[in-house]
């Protein structure tokens, strides 16, 4: 049917009544729970401090000054990774913690650098867990041996010192509350070697700064300390206020020999990690030998037998020290006599080397001879007859606290030597305590 004929107002009416009917039609459209989600997202999602940035226009449609004046929001950072692959190659320093120790192999003329950070040096100190009932004794003197760097590491009350116009007493640790001592020390578990020459290629080379002008200290830097290895050890200590930085040189020797040093580095605010007692009395004497065997005693391990309870201490315990041993002419542990993993690596007989036959050595605690006192006996056996042998006195220092604890570098005393009968005779009997 045709449809009515509307006046004027009415099709007004009508137009103005559609058009309502639309807006309100448009209006819950938009009230949908989806746009309401896509609205309000950013007023429920986690904080993403990324977020800001995918709002904003796409990168590429900004312009080039814009890109170069335009302050960034975030860089990422990689340890060890210099800024980006565009920016240039560097080597960041290794960490140390406290009494955690480095092994790492140093090529010819090469620099390890390595950092003890103010974090470390302010950290907690380690408790000092010894496993033996007193102080060692040298000569019927309470001592704990000479740093390389004429640090005394004794009883520093005692008056009655051997070869004192050689010892300095250690630096003490300020008072003032901003220093701390710190000690570092490096030794060379193994070296390069030569075909060519027996003598031991050159010694590496410790370099310590606290400027950071210089923090990857090495040869031509300045300013820093210069220490070179005696025989495998080096030990330097200084009062730190904050960063130490530290580095490890091998020199350029590929001429006359080949392969790398092995070195183990450790820092300590508690005692050194590694210790050498640089004292003229090798803590061992030979009491007697024959062609193929030879029995050696320590020191006495106390000054006297008034305290009859320590002395009954050192005897129960299990043996403390061992020792290290090799045939005078064998120059493969020269350069490295002061280094426990340096003579635990090449000395011929061992009694703390993996796989070294038991029978070569054998050790117990004994107070025989020079006023019943407790000391420790070796009986080596397996020598040829009139030779000549270089022996170390040593003591693994991770027996009871493992590798990350103070002093498990090990302690070494000086060396001495002694020379088997060249003739034929009796076997030497294993004198026990009486």
């Amino acid at each position: 049917m045709p449809l009515p004929k509307l006046s004027p107002l009415q099709s007004r009416l009508a137009a103005s009544l559609i058009a309502s009917i639309m807006l309100v039609l448009i209006y819950f459209a938009f009230m949908s729970p989806h746009f309401a989600y896509a609205a309000d997202v950013d007023s429920i999602r986690p904080e993403d401090h990324n977020h800001e940035r995918l709002l904003g226009r796409p990168i590429l449609d900004l312009e080039f000054e814009e890109l170069e004046l335009r302050e960034p929001t975030y860089e990422a950072q990689f340890v060890g990774v210099d800024r980006g692959i565009i920016g240039r190659a560097t080597t960041e320093p290794i960490p140390l913690t406290n009494n955690g120790m480095q092994l790492t192999n140093i090529p010819q003329g090469q620099l390890v650098s390595y950092m003890f950070s103010n974090t470390s040096l302010w950290g907690p100190l380690s408790p000092v867990k010894s496993s033996l009932p007193s102080q060692i004794t040298l000569n019927g003197k309470i001592k704990r041996g000479l740093d390389e760097m004429g640090s005394l590491e004794d009883d520093e009350e005692e008056e009655d010192i051997e070869d004192e116009d050689q010892l300095k007493l250690r630096p003490r640790q300020s008072n003032s509350g901003n220093q701390r001592l710190l000690y570092i020390t490096v030794t060379a578990c193994n070296q390069p070697t030569s075909n060519t020459t027996t003598d031991p290629p050159p010694q590496l080379q410790l370099y310590v700064s606290t400027s950071q002008d210089n923090i990857t200290p090495g040869p031509g830097q300045n300013p820093q300390a210069e220490i070179t290895l005696d025989e495998g050890y080096a030990i330097y200590q200084l009062n730190a206020t904050g960063n130490v930085y530290i580095g490890v040189y091998g020199e350029n020797v590929n001429t006359t020999y080949t392969g790398v040093w092995n070195a183990q580095i450790a820092a300590s605010i508690d005692e050194p990690y590694h210790y050498y007692w640089n004292s003229t009395d090798p803590n061992l004497f030979l009491v007697d030998s024959d062609s193929n065997s030879a029995l050696l005693y320590t020191d006495p391990l106390i000054p006297d037998s008034s305290n009859e309870t320590l002395a009954e201490a050192w005897m129960d315990m299990s043996p403390p020290f061992d020792v290290f041993v090799s045939d005078a002419s064998d120059n493969s542990i020269m350069g490295l006599q002061k280094s426990y993993c340096g003579l635990q690596t090449k000395a011929q007989i061992s009694t703390s080397r993996p796989g070294q036959t038991s029978s070569d050595i054998a050790m117990r605690m004994t107070d025989i001879g020079n006023g019943s006192l407790p000391k420790q006996q070796f009986y080596i056996t397996g020598l040829s007859p009139g030779k000549t042998y270089s022996i170390a006195l040593v003591m693994n220092g991770t027996t009871a606290s493992g590798n990350s604890a103070v002093g498990a570098g090990g302690q070494v005393f000086k060396m001495t030597s002694f020379t088997t009968l060249s003739s034929m005779s009796p076997s030497l009997m294993f004198k026990t305590s009486s």
